[in-house]
């Protein structure tokens, strides 16, 4: 969800400078800049930080995934923490997709969820993410929202695999989502 769908980034920088915390940059270039330990204590013991995250896709890209989610099962993966961060992110993306009863997964282990689901696409801002689908997932389309902090050696086992997209509109073209 975050990076992708949810403003993970804006929320955190919002948050920081709520509690007087350092505000790291909106575009980072590693995410080593958003591991203030006062800030995530109030991520993980706050009931509605990641319900409260502004989207990163506009009204028609959220449509589009409405749409693919309505024949099909679509799952979102996150690595999300804290109280209640699963049905937060439920409660997300019904109200910013509108999708009812979203297959919200937490887990920090991607690749093994798309294996055991038998996804067939999968995308995500995390490059050890979708570099581990691609070395265990030989039916799972690995694909990466490019940023500035999850580029990586295309050398690295697996990773030629890996599709790299500019937009999650870029990625539901690639996929045939309506």
């Amino acid at each position: 969800l975050d990076g992708v769908l949810a403003d993970f980034v804006g929320g955190y920088c919002k948050l920081a400078a709520a509690l007087g915390r350092p505000v790291p940059p909106t575009r980072p270039e590693r995410y080593d800049d958003y591991l203030d330990d006062a800030v995530w204590a109030a991520i993980k013991s706050s009931g509605q930080f990641w319900a409260g995250l502004e989207p990163l896709v506009a009204r028609p890209v959220a449509d589009r995934i409405r749409a693919l989610a309505a024949p099909a099962d679509v799952y979102f993966a996150t690595s999300r923490v804290g109280e209640r961060a699963a049905a937060q992110s439920a409660f997300w993306v019904e109200s910013r997709l509108g999708i009812a009863r979203p297959h919200v997964v937490v887990t920090f282990r991607k690749a093994e969820l798309a294996a055991a689901v038998g996804a067939t696409w999968m995308i995500d801002d995390s490059a050890p993410h979708v570099i581990a689908v691609a070395q265990s997932c030989p039916g799972t389309t690995p694909v990466v929202l490019d940023y500035q902090h999850n580029r990586f050696d295309a050398n690295v086992l697996g990773a030629a695999r890996v599709v790299r997209v500019e937009s999650v509109a870029e990625f539901l073209d690639l996929a045939g989502a309506p």
